[in-house]
């Protein structure tokens, strides 16, 4: 239970920021707009303990992706879950 209703709000965070942002707000514009000393605080963990290429090719891409896919995936994830039990 815990599972579907964690999915079922991530997919509604999805749809809420694809419809405020246009669609086309990016993640690391969205992130760093509501939480700028996080994002930067997340680059100075991933660095340190997972290296400048960790960051620079996993991370740097992925805040390049529309703000709204990240919490879809994962509540799509959050569902699948549910479903398996």
């Amino acid at each position: 239970m815990p599972a579907r209703l964690l999915g079922v709000f991530l997919v509604v965070v999805a749809a809420v920021i694809a419809w405020r942002g246009g669609g086309g707000l990016r993640l690391g514009r969205f992130l760093s707009a509501t939480a700028p000393t996080g994002l930067a605080e997340t680059q100075d963990w991933v660095t340190r303990h997972l290296g400048a290429t960790a960051w620079d090719g996993v991370f740097v891409p992925l805040l390049g992706t529309p703000a709204w896919l990240a919490p879809l995936v994962l509540g799509l994830l959050f569902l699948l879950l549910a479903a398996r039990r």
